[in-house]
């Protein structure tokens, strides 16, 4: 038995030295639903979210425009991964799930044509900014976001 918690122990030291981070993630139906067709077959929540954040990554840095997604998939898959890291209407730190930089208006202009914006809030805590690039390249520190139906912000 004490072998066992040692190998644990071991495990979770080397994923914290390879620069993972553990979070416990509840899906809702419709998260999960929107999950099921772009995800390959085997492939793990973990290795799913990895991917799509990635690909965003890649669309959103080579300028593809913010207003056409690939598919209708792909769109209900951003939804529902933002809606899981950040559920509608209620306020989040994204500076304590890892994220310290974020293209805000790029991801808005994504956003805007499924109904939903993405709104940072300025915070006093220098340890939960998170740098946002607006549309012409300049950066402001922002520390609370929530995201909402377009509808709201009006």
């Amino acid at each position: 038995m004490a072998d066992a918690k040692t190998r644990k122990q071991r495990m979770r030291e080397r994923r914290r030295q390879a620069g993972l981070k553990a979070a416990l993630v509840w899906l809702s139906p419709e998260a999960q639903a929107a999950m099921a067709a772009p995800r390959q077959p085997g492939e793990t929540i973990d290795a799913f979210v990895n991917r799509a954040l990635v690909t965003l990554q890649q669309v959103i840095a080579n300028g593809t425009s913010p207003n056409t997604c690939l598919n209708d998939g792909a769109c209900a898959a951003l939804v529902a991964l933002l809606q899981v890291l950040l559920p509608e209407g209620k306020p989040r730190y994204l500076r304590n799930v890892g994220i310290a930089t974020l293209p805000l208006a790029q991801l808005n202009g994504v956003l805007a044509p499924l109904g939903y914006v993405l709104v940072g809030t300025k915070t006093r805590s220098a340890e939960r900014f998170v740098l946002c690039s607006d549309a012409y390249g300049q950066v402001e520190k922002l520390g609370l976001f929530v995201l909402r139906r377009v509808a709201e912000e009006t």
